[in-house]
């Protein structure tokens, strides 16, 4: 039978709520009661046969954490809720009392927020950081709390620019950044700078491949494309464009023109015109 009182253990905890005689004879916590322990940790919620079971909250004194779920026969819950100092808050999988599998993290004074998986308390596996005062989010790998991509990390910049590549502390690796205007920049990153070799992809499609500066076109040497007129270049080039002595190759046609090319649409014109006659 159900009562409902205070019980003071020998170790210094002290119960209140509903209590039930067990096996021995003995008064233990069963049903809805707070227990305040000896070292300043204080757990309120469900009780069964002196053990924390059902919904319930612990919060730990010396960590400042409070962990809200269900607990079973004891054990902390597998799956719940831990608010941490400094307006901190998870809310998934559990192990221990720790961020363990799949969760949301967030930084509640800053907005910031992370989506993905953890191990042991770390951020471990796939997961999504997004920043809330500048609007940019990194999605990829993380290794031990810190961004590790590997070929798959997503990077969203505040004004509109997408960043998808190898990650190591910022863009390394092969990678490309995708601009608001359609621009594509394909190439090797170095500890997030820009690649010096590469190839840009304007929104038209037509495709630049040689030496780049601040991600635009620098070469003197270098090769372009145009899908709409199905026609490759390669040699000098002014403003990242063909202008000068080159050789421009129409491969469905077997064209082939080899000599000064200008770097407007008319000059491929009349280049394609002289390979026709030659």
């Amino acid at each position: 039978m159900l009562v409902h009182g205070t019980k003071d253990f020998e170790n210094g905890d002290t119960y209140d709520g509903e209590l039930v005689r067990n096996r021995a004879d003995k008064l233990v916590p069963n049903g809805r009661g707070v227990m305040q322990y000896a070292c300043g940790d204080r757990y309120e919620g469900g009780w069964h046969d002196g053990l924390r079971h059902g919904d319930g909250v612990l919060t730990v004194k010396r960590t400042g954490r409070r962990l809200s779920g269900r607990f079973a026969a004891g054990a902390l819950p597998k799956q719940g809720e831990l608010r941490l100092p400094g307006a901190r808050l998870y809310r998934g999988a559990l192990h221990d009392g720790l961020p363990h599998g799949v969760g949301c993290f967030e930084w509640q004074q800053q907005g910031d927020m992370y989506r993905g998986c953890f191990e042991n308390g770390r951020r471990n596996g796939q997961g999504t950081l997004s920043w809330a005062d500048t609007k940019e989010s990194y999605s990829g790998s993380w290794t031990d709390d810190e961004p590790f991509g590997t070929g798959d990390c997503h990077y969203r910049y505040a004004k509109g620019e997408r960043y998808e590549g190898g990650w190591d502390n910022g863009r390394h690796g092969d990678g490309a950044m995708r601009y608001p205007d359609g621009r594509i920049v394909r190439g090797k990153f170095q500890r997030d700078a820009l690649p010096r070799i590469g190839c840009v992809i304007m929104p038209s499609g037509e495709k630049y491949e040689g030496p780049l500066q601040d991600g635009q076109p620098c070469g003197q040497q270098a090769s372009y494309s145009w899908p709409q007129y199905k026609v490759t270049y390669r040699g000098a080039m002014c403003a990242g464009r063909p202008h000068g002595q080159g050789r421009c190759d129409w491969p469905a046609e077997g064209l082939q023109y080899v000599g000064q090319v200008s770097k407007d649409d008319i000059g491929l014109r009349v280049a394609r015109a002289r390979a026709l006659l030659e």
